[in-house]
């Protein structure tokens, strides 16, 4: 069932918009192509995120989400910021296990989390289980089964839990460092609103979780 099945303003449509945010999230930090720079320079973007909650930022925090780029711009920026070009490596680390703790450890308490609800990584993969765009991506399941459960009068707290546990335990532990890196290596503003975006929905999605009996609702976010 797509989030489009569901009933507008069910509480399960609701939790599918969480879900809809982690997927755009994912795709926003894979290497980019025409699709992600139109949807910038025409503020499509933008539009579409505000469309489903309520972007509670400062101007300066979001002009980067509705910026004119082109693709070139992108690549360059995010080739830049993001992929091995000094023997040091990248100078803006999408993996997690490179920001705290023991890698081989960190990627190994991401397998378990994964395996735990029959996710497996498969043979030839493109991102490690400690990539940025892999663990936005389990959300983004996790709120999807959420959805269903709920929508079917089902046991949703097993996902509520899981997903307050991974933001917890992962997430907000390294989402700081990276938008203190992009923000001192970015040229551009794009992947500085973006990171900051994304911090902010980490913390309010944890906020409510933690807080909230009510999965249906989605509060503004904002950034400390």
């Amino acid at each position: 069932m797509s989030e489009l099945e569901f009933s507008e303003g069910s509480p399960a449509r609701l939790i599918a918009h969480r879900s809809f945010i982690y997927g755009v999230l994912a795709a926003c930090f894979q290497y980019p192509d025409e699709i992600l720079t139109e949807s910038i320079s025409t503020g499509t973007l933008l539009k579409g995120l505000q469309g489903i909650f309520n972007l509670a930022l400062a101007a300066d925090d979001i002009n980067g989400l509705a910026a004119e780029v082109s693709l070139e711009e992108l690549e360059s920026e995010y080739t830049q910021l993001f992929e091995v070009t000094s023997p040091q490596g990248a100078v803006c680390h999408l993996y997690a296990g490179l920001h705290y703790g023991d890698r081989m450890q960190v990627m190994e308490e991401h397998v378990r989390f994964y395996n735990f609800f029959e996710l497996h990584m498969p043979d030839t993969i493109e991102e490690l289980p400690d990539h940025l765009c892999t663990e936005l991506e389990f959300l983004q399941f996790l709120c999807a089964q959420e959805a269903y459960a709920v929508d079917k009068d089902q046991e949703a707290q097993s996902f509520q839990n899981a997903q307050q546990d991974f933001i917890s335990r992962h997430m907000l532990r390294w989402i700081g460092s990276l938008e203190q890196s992009v923000e001192k290596h970015a040229t551009g503003p794009f992947y500085t609103s973006l990171v900051r975006v994304t911090g902010a929905f980490l913390k309010s999605e944890f906020k409510r979780l933690c807080n909230s009996e009510d999965s249906s609702v989605i509060p503004s976010i904002a950034v400390n």
